[in-house]
């Protein structure tokens, strides 16, 4: 039976860990994730994509813009299959996992926009978005631990390589992140390589590498957090299993959705957040590999008060943001770029007021709103602005090229300093831009 589109236009998937037993999890996590979306404005789907039969038909198959070919039309492929690459790409995809290597390897980053990170602190080798892989091996095979390897307190990678040298290596697919890349770089590092490791059993699934492990048809395997904890409480094979290593915590799977809903980013973006605070903006910013406690730099409330003196009080949300990181961030924003720490706020708003200052009848620019306090710019263009009153929060409106449109684009200062951390996280993920530097990659 085929897809009722009448709901809604859109389909959405949370493909990653929808094993069969947490079905209903699942599906309630996409209740609460589709009621907060309609409240924003955002007409999602009453239900999850689980089928190729539940993707709309896109008759030729799904294009670029010249036309070239990147997945076949969901109609012709098995229904009751889902086919990642193909529900990745479809037009219609308001919200999806994904996984770093594909969206790397496959150049899907460049058909879809990243809207957000899943928290993995609530199982072990997890910390806020960011996740690791542990290493399992039998339990009772030569050098396997009698209990699990504890993951390292800093998220660095637990290389066992005298215990991986040589052994069968099960794998789900060579485009993961979690079952295949993220060790091949964990072992680069080290200097090694996968050539390290005996013969290679590829699987097609993180549960088929464990359970390949289980049955002696591989020695070792590399599965994520959040999966190896479904196993431990689903999987009867994951039992007999012992983690004897992690590689390094890493930005977990993100969300993502297709670019032609590009409009909604910022509205599902809001209602995918949990409430923000500092503290949890700070936990971000170091889990993600955003920076360091080194690379944090605030202002002073003395700093912060001069600033207040000469364009009015603060908003609590912005002052806060600016004790945090009014000063450094880590490769948050590229500072040859973006203008956004303390040192260029100046600049920024007499870029405003000088343009609006010279303009002649013809320009029509639009002048600010009376208590307009401009806190972030791209190359002195594109300012954007809060208002300095002295409230909890503020919206956040950001001119156009030319200045004739004062745009409102966030609703809250937390939506606004969010948008700089989903950049750089996708930076991250995509490897340019540098850890915790805020330079381009090498």
């Amino acid at each position: 039976m085929g897809r009722d589109v009448a709901m809604s236009p859109f389909i959405a998937a949370l493909p990653m860990y929808d094993w069969p037993e947490v079905r209903a999890e699942v599906d309630a996590q996409w209740s609460a994730m589709r009621d907060r979306l309609r409240a924003a404005g955002v007409d999602a789907p009453e239900t999850l994509c689980r089928r190729n039969a539940d993707m709309p038909a896109v008759p030729g198959g799904i294009r670029d813009l010249d036309g070239r070919l990147l997945a076949p039309d969901p109609a012709t492929l098995p229904p009751d299959e889902l086919d990642l690459p193909t529900l990745w790409r479809h037009p219609d995809l308001l919200l999806a996992q994904t996984c770093w290597g594909p969206m790397n390897a496959t150049f899907l980053r460049d058909r879809v926009l990243v809207i957000g990170q899943p928290d993995y602190s609530d199982v072990p080798g997890g910390a806020d978005v960011s996740y690791s892989s542990a290493i399992l091996m039998r339990a009772g095979d030569p050098g396997a631990p009698e209990r699990d390897v504890a993951p390292g307190p800093g998220g660095e990678s637990l290389l066992p390589l005298d215990l991986m040298r040589g052994r069968r290596f099960a794998f789900n697919e060579k485009h993961s992140m979690s079952g295949w890349l993220a060790l091949a770089d964990d072992l680069r590092e080290a200097g090694e390589d996968l050539a390290l490791l005996g013969p290679l059993v590829a699987t097609g699934g993180h549960r088929a590498s464990m359970q390949a492990v289980a049955a002696g048809h591989a020695d070792l395997c590399a599965v994520d957090c959040r999966s190896l904890a479904l196993a431990r409480r689903f999987e009867q094979a994951a039992a007999g299993l012992r983690v004897v290593g992690w590689t390094r915590r890493r930005l977990g799977l993100p969300y993502i959705c297709a670019r032609r809903v590009a409009h909604l980013a910022p509205a599902i973006r809001a209602a995918l957040r949990p409430p923000m605070d500092i503290e949890s903006l700070r936990r971000r910013l170091i889990s993600s590999g955003i920076a360091d406690v080194s690379s944090l730099g605030g202002c002073s409330e003395t700093e912060i008060a001069a600033i207040e003196e000469r364009y009015g009080p603060l908003p609590a949300s912005y002052r806060s943001i600016l004790a945090l990181i009014g000063r450094r961030a880590g490769c948050l924003v590229d500072a040859r770029e973006i203008d956004f720490f303390a040192d260029r706020l100046d600049a920024v708003n007499e870029s405003v007021a000088e343009a609006v200052a010279e303009a002649d009848e013809d320009e029509q620019i639009t002048p600010p709103p009376p208590g307009a306090f401009f806190i972030s710019a791209r190359y002195l263009e594109y300012q954007s602005c809060l208002l300095a009153n002295g409230a909890a929060d503020s919206s956040v409106w950001t001119y156009n090229e030319d200045m004739t449109r004062l745009e409102k684009v966030h609703d809250s200062v937390w939506d606004w300093v969010m948008g700089f951390v989903a950049d750089a996280e996708l930076w991250i993920g995509m490897g340019t831009r540098g850890r915790k530097s805020g330079q381009p990659a090498s």
